[in-house]
């Protein structure tokens, strides 16, 4: 990775924008409900959106870094699990390693 820069805001510099936003703004096209489209532009950066609730965004984060430790898909520099979603969701991440 250049620079040690998550893939998103590599994404940023070449497109002028990144997955999360093509997708919420799609989800947002669709109709899909505030919480879903929210969720989805803030799934990379949980703790930007200010909320100490647990909510969507937190899940979709939780989820994403699970599917790449499930998975075995190594991590991009910024994409690891932040430690205030794990405390929120209350499960460790390689517990993932472990469901079928």
């Amino acid at each position: 990775m250049e620079n040690n820069r998550p893939l998103w805001h590599l994404e940023q510099a070449i497109y002028k924008c990144d997955h999360a936003s093509i997708g919420a703004f799609l989800f947002a096209m669709w109709g899909l409900p505030e919480n879903i489209v929210r969720a989805t532009a803030w799934h990379h950066e949980p703790t930007g959106f200010a909320t100490n609730e647990f909510c969507y965004i937190t899940l979709l984060h939780f989820a994403s870094c699970a599917a790449h430790v499930k998975f075995e898909v190594p991590f991009c520099y910024g994409d690891e699990l932040i430690p205030e979603v794990a405390e929120k969701v209350g499960l460790p991440l390689d517990y993932v390693k472990e469901l079928d």
